[in-house]
């Protein structure tokens, strides 16, 4: 039997099946998914211990900003991404529905409704900045997916469930179908998990 012999300077390379390269993209996906959580708790932990969530009644409305401005550089520091400028206005209000935020990627900025920073309860305000903050990392990771990027913070399946969230459904056009949105759901989640961790239940 003629014998091969490998020749010098060329490497056996393996071959990955389509089987173990699933296996091997749900592996990093869990990897990606604990390094999400695991952020999230760092950031947590670190706004739990200045947030004002005693004194929330006894500030004003511009302290009451400053601070969730706070929690968004701590937010972008631990994620490791862009900072949006946050304003608030008044926003629209009918009989079915009251509008509490919006981010706006275009201008790359938070807006809240300033009725948020007039209660005297932190929570509303917090999940609402919280949710419109998690769709700015949302948008970065989305443009990282579609561009082949590397740097993803959160599992690929995610993302890629969000990218194909190209037409936004708005409240106002259908508010069941809005509230079903993969970047909708993802937000909502992120913002109640956060709010948990800083405030408690």
């Amino acid at each position: 039997m003629k014998k091969t012999h490998p020749v010098p300077g060329i490497q056996k390379r393996r071959v990955l099946y389509p089987s173990r390269m699933k296996t091997r993209l749900e592996r990093f996906d869990q990897k990606v998914e604990k390094t999400d959580e695991a952020r999230l708790d760092q950031a947590a932990k670190s706004i739990r211990e200045v947030f004002p969530t005693d004194r929330w009644a006894e500030l004003s409305p511009n302290q009451r900003h400053w601070h969730l401005d706070r929690v968004g550089r701590e937010l972008n520091r631990v994620y490791q991404c862009g900072e949006p400028m946050t304003f608030e206005r008044p926003m629209q209000e009918t009989k079915e529905t009251i509008h509490l935020g919006s981010y706006v990627d275009k201008d790359y900025r938070i807006d809240l409704n300033e009725k948020l920073l007039e209660t005297p309860d932190p929570r509303r305000a917090l999940e609402t900045f919280a949710h419109e903050w998690r769709h700015n990392i949302q948008t970065e990771q989305i443009q990282c997916f579609r561009k082949g990027f590397g740097g993803l913070r959160v599992n690929e399946s995610q993302v890629e469930a969000w990218s194909k969230n190209r037409e936004y459904i708005r409240p106002e056009d259908n508010f069941e179908a809005y509230r079903e949105q993969a970047i909708e759901t993802d937000a909502r989640d992120f913002a109640s998990r956060f709010v948990n961790k800083v405030i408690g239940r």
